[in-house]
């Protein structure tokens, strides 16, 4: 377990309840402390497609959080995952 800090766009309504955005998501899976496995991959690409999301975008993302905890290793297993900062789906 661990604490982060959000921001306000972080965080959206569903049905009622506040839960993280699609990308707040992707960015949270990359930085699991866990090993991060073939089930992991599948989940942050399907995640990607479902909610439309710009992997160029999450690739921003975890270059300006680089020294947040596992921010390296999150960078990492995003270009693992076979996303292209450039295009929109896993390569």
């Amino acid at each position: 377990m661990r604490e982060i800090a959000l921001d306000d766009d972080d965080v959206t309504m569903c049905a009622g309840v506040r839960v993280l955005t699609p990308e707040a998501t992707a960015l949270d899976l990359l930085r699991v402390r866990r090993r991060f496995g073939m089930r992991d991959a599948e989940a942050l690409r399907g995640l990607v497609v479902a909610a439309d999301l710009d992997p160029s975008s999450l690739g921003r993302c975890l270059a300006q959080a680089e020294r947040a905890p596992m921010g390296r290793q999150a960078q990492r297993r995003f270009r693992d995952t076979g996303f292209d900062r450039t295009d929109r789906s896993p390569a």
